[in-house]
This record gives structure tokens, sequence and C-alpha cells, in this order.
């Protein structure tokens, strides 16, 4: 999956892209495991950060997990032991993902390529540096 491909970096769009542009559809929806990792990851950028700043977990996804368990478990953790944002996606589907939970994550609908672009540009428009006109080029 692209979290052991590409660890978080600035200025790192390029990379980004073409790890993005690798992924497949198929094989699963392993959303507990991804989100498990992204709190790890973003746990790690908060302590070289000595927690200034904001966390956010931005998820596109295209179906419910492989292991909804451990997807609430996952998701449980980041909500109880850190200020992280979590913001969800659902391309395609419905609003009935688990990850909509309202209240606790903020969560979104995209049913083409043109809202998908458009929910990631309102979810990171605080982030001027994204450029979300690339994304899918």
């Amino acid at each position: 999956n692209a979290f052991s491909r590409l660890p978080l970096a600035a200025k790192n769009r390029t990379e980004f892209l073409r790890v993005v542009s690798t992924i497949n559809a198929g094989g699963g929806t392993p959303l507990g495991r991804a989100m498990q990792m992204a709190h790890a990851m973003l746990v790690l950028q908060a302590r070289t950060q000595l927690g200034y700043g904001e966390y956010h977990i931005v998820v596109v996804t295209d179906g419910e997990a492989n292991n909804p368990r451990a997807l609430a478990d996952a998701v449980d953790a980041v909500l109880k032991d850190s200020p992280i944002i979590i913001h969800t996606i659902g391309f395609c589907i419905d609003e009935k993902h688990s990850l909509n939970q309202p209240g606790r994550t903020l969560y979104k609908t995209a049913d083409n390529p043109q809202e998908l672009r458009r929910s990631l540009q309102e979810v990171l428009a605080e982030l001027e540096t994204f450029d979300v006109t690339t994304f899918g080029k």
C-alpha cells in the first residue's frame, strides 16, 4: 500500500502522485491497517514538531473495510489518544459507510472524478501547497 511506499515528507508531490498512480482497484480494502499506520506516522510527526500544528488523516475509499472491527478499533484509538481529525471521502459509495460517524469524523461523498477533486479541495483547502488539479492526471 501507499503508506509503506512513501514516508511523510514535504514537497514530495511528484513522488506522491507516482505512488498513487501505481495503486490498482481490487485486492480488498484494508482500512483498519491503513488507519493504524496513518495514526502511527502522525504520532511520530507530532513528536518531531513538539505537538505543534494540526494533524489530519484523509481517507479516500470505494468500499467497506475488510475487517470492520479492526477499523473501528483503529478509529477509536485515533480519536481517544490524539487530536487527529479523520476525514473520509466515499468514492462512488453512499453515506452508510462505517467511517461516516457524525460528531467523530468528517465524511463526504463523491460520485465521479470531478466531485472527488472538489471534495479534496474542500478537505485540504487550508493547505496552500496542495494542488488538486494535478490529482488523477
